[in-house]
């Protein structure tokens, strides 16, 4: 366990599930210690190697709390499947046990792969109790965006075991456990799109107005979106009039790329039919 320089004090990394970080030693951390941030790497082949070998790698996670999340029925179908659905079935699987298990409120789990000739990739997983802090990292993946990649849906994305990917459930042949994204123009374009065909529908749903710092924490983490990300996101609908963005003194927002973390967020008093981002 090192003590990162180059952020917090509070931030601590960790190398790999070998080194054994339990669950609780994390939900002390962010329990205990105030703006923690943790930082969790693991190499890749060597994990899908691991996590392929089923009794090793089931009395390993039993001791830090993680075996409880593995579906390991489509594990064992993945083992001559390839990278991309390996590292897909990483993401949902693992990352939902390490976010639940650390208590920890906001999290990025992508990949990254570094600069130069190795052909290796790493899963960096960053926890902490600050949305900010989460922000900052997901700037840093766009800013970088040649070596992070991710293999979930574009723009919000659901951790753990999911029905449509199971053959048994659905009768499709074969696993459709994702594609490979990078934090590119073409990604940023998708994300952007999805997140306006998601989000504006979302706010109109519901049952009272909402602050957009309410939305970002809520779908904060499950997105690889950036909070001015978000904002554009949202700036169609609210240039045409079919949300509104209202500050705390009462001044309506006139684009979604102004929008206040205390701004409240509703639907127009004529709701549209329909909503083409």
């Amino acid at each position: 366990m090192t003590t990162g320089h180059d952020r917090a004090e509070s931030t601590v990394t960790f190398a790999g599930i070998r080194n054994q970080v339990p669950g609780p030693l994390l939900r002390t951390i962010f329990s205990q210690v105030k703006g923690a941030e943790v930082i969790l790497t693991f190499n890749v082949d060597s994990l899908i190697t691991f996590l392929s070998d089923k009794e090793q790698c089931r009395t390993k996670l039993q001791q830090i709390g993680l075996d409880k999340y593995i579906d390991w029925r489509t594990l064992e179908n993945l083992k001559n499947s390839s990278p991309v659905a390996w590292r897909s079935a990483i993401q949902r699987n693992l990352a939902r046990g390490l976010v639940e298990e650390s208590g920890a409120k906001h999290h990025t789990i992508f990949y990254i792969t570094p600069a130069g000739s190795t052909s290796w990739t790493y899963w960096l997983v960053h926890l902490s109790n600050s949305f900010k802090a989460r922000d900052v990292m997901m700037e840093l993946h766009w800013q970088q965006a040649n070596h992070f990649s991710h293999y979930l849906e574009p723009d919000i994305f659901t951790l753990g075991y999911r029905t449509n990917d199971d053959e048994e459930a659905t009768g499709q042949n074969g696993l459709n456990l994702g594609q490979a994204f990078q934090f590119d123009a073409i990604a940023s374009d998708r994300c952007r799109a999805g997140l306006s065909e998601k989000l504006v529908p979302l706010i109109f749903d519901s049952s009272q107005p909402i602050l957009f710092g309410r939305l970002l924490e809520n779908i904060g983490s499950s997105t690889p979106a950036t909070v001015d990300m978000i904002r554009l996101a949202l700036d169609p609908a609210i240039r045409a009039g079919d949300l509104s963005a209202k500050s705390k003194d009462g001044k309506t927002r006139a684009k979604g790329t102004t929008i206040h973390s205390d701004d409240v967020l509703l639907p127009s008093p004529q709701k549209p039919l329909f909503f083409v981002p």
